[in-house]
């Protein structure tokens, strides 16, 4: 697992579906893109709960400082 390839993936696919009209979408490509950032939401949730660590983004100044 890449946290940090997750993560844009995951900004992608939100974004996609956020600013798209519904109506140019089809259902086809609309539940590809919902399943494939549910997936990939999944795969990150798990990897972290496994003790991966977090992406940057995610990451406050203090835990990069190690304290």
């Amino acid at each position: 697992m890449d946290p940090e390839k997750a993560l844009r993936r995951l900004i992608e696919l939100a974004e996609s579906l956020v600013q798209g009209d519904p109506e140019s979408l089809e259902w086809e490509a609309l539940h590809a893109s919902a399943s494939e950032l549910a997936e990939t939401f999944l795969g990150l949730d798990e990897w972290v709960r496994k003790g991966g660590f977090l992406p940057a983004a995610w990451r406050s100044r203090t835990q990069e400082q190690g304290g």
